[in-house]
């Protein structure tokens, strides 16, 4: 039988990598001297997804803050704002941290292989609105650099996965899925969660 692990994150690079995020719209304000306002509600960042690499030596995170959709600069602040995170990477030992993740819907669940080569998370991408929308898939990233690229076509998309002790493959949640002419025929809170598999290509190592 295949053992799948999670990996709680490590306390310790909870707690810096939080205080590090969480410290500078506080430090922003407090050096102005004013009232916080509703503006600088919206620029505080939150930090989560915490996920210590095999090695010790490196930490994901994800960075959670409101976005433009497909603005590349910053515009009026709540005007069709939208709450994202993006995947960091930051030296356990402390240094500078690097964005390793920008897509327009952002990226959640970072974790790392056994072996610490790759870097998989769950991110929606693609074209398509409404119903034709994207859903959420792993993807697989090169924790040395490279292109993501696509692991699960669910249809209803991943909601949670874990890695294989060995690496060699993933287990993955996604909603159970009906054509759509049945799903006319049924209510969307009675659909039921089943556990998949997906077989971890060594292509993408």
């Amino acid at each position: 039988m295949t053992r799948f692990i999670v990996r709680p994150p490590h306390r310790t690079a909870v707690r810096r990598v939080g205080a590090l995020i969480a410290l500078l719209p506080a430090l922003a304000v407090g050096q102005s001297k004013r009232p916080m306002s509703a503006d600088d509600l919206m620029r505080l960042r939150s930090v989560g997804g915490v996920a210590v690499a095999p090695a010790g030596d490196r930490v994901l995170y994800t960075v959670s803050a409101w976005e433009h959709p497909g603005a590349k600069g910053d515009t009026a602040l709540g005007d069709r704002h939208e709450r994202r995170s993006h995947i960091w990477v930051v030296p356990y030992a402390g240094g500078a941290a690097r964005q390793l993740t920008s897509s327009e819907r952002g990226e959640t669940q970072p974790q790392w292989s056994s072996d610490g080569s790759t870097i998989s998370f769950v991110s929606a991408r693609g074209a398509g609105t409404g119903e034709d929308a994207p859903k959420p898939q792993i993807w697989l990233l090169p924790a040395d650099g490279g292109e993501a690229t696509a692991l699960t076509t669910a249809r209803e998309g991943v909601v949670a996965y874990a890695w294989s002790k060995d690496g060699s493959r993933i287990a993955y949640v996604t909603r159970d899925t009906l054509t759509r002419d049945a799903e006319g025929l049924h209510v969307a809170a009675n659909r039921r969660l089943h556990t998949r598999w997906a077989r971890f290509d060594q292509r993408h190592k």
